[in-house]
């Protein structure tokens, strides 16, 4: 889900830090994390199953189902990433803060392909994301804001 505040101050809960002016989440593709949740819950009437039919089944054999739940609500609640000021962070399933790329506009960032690259001061680094990781909906909007800011236009708007 893409947040975006302009000219305001939020406090993210999880994180409890105050962002700067400029905010757009990218968050996680739904579809991974039903995924997840759908395999976990199949191993888990599988394990119940095996249970309910008496049949000698190691307790060792539901770990990866919890496993694939975890998982999955990770992938539904957690961002992939976030533009903060002239921040792009870069987030790990877990929340934790994997990467930060510092940048002047979003017209820095452009696209090779499916790769994502960013350009500032005529140094040319590759931003370790993946498309088919991002929120269909936020990555189409995440890339309307750099072809807007290409224009004049940037995260203000």
């Amino acid at each position: 889900m893409i947040t975006i505040f302009v000219d305001s101050t939020y406090v993210d809960a999880e994180r409890s830090k105050k962002t700067q002016k400029n905010f757009m989440t990218i968050g996680y593709n739904k579809i991974w994390g039903y995924l997840f949740v759908i395999l976990s819950l199949v191993a888990i009437a599988i394990f119940g199953l095996g249970m309910y039919m008496d049949v000698n089944v190691p307790i060792l054999n539901f770990v990866p189902a919890v496993i694939c739940l975890i998982m999955g609500v990770l992938y539904l609640q957690n961002d992939y990433f976030e533009i903060r000021g002239q921040q792009f962070i870069h987030y790990s399933l877990f929340g934790t803060v994997h990467k930060t790329y510092g940048f002047k506009s979003l017209s820095d960032f452009y696209l090779d392909g499916k790769k994502l690259y960013l350009n500032s001061d005529g140094n040319k680094e590759r931003v370790r994301i993946s498309v088919s990781m991002c929120d269909k909906n936020d990555w189409n909007y995440f890339l309307k804001r750099v072809e807007q800011s290409d224009s004049g236009h940037g995260l203000e708007d």
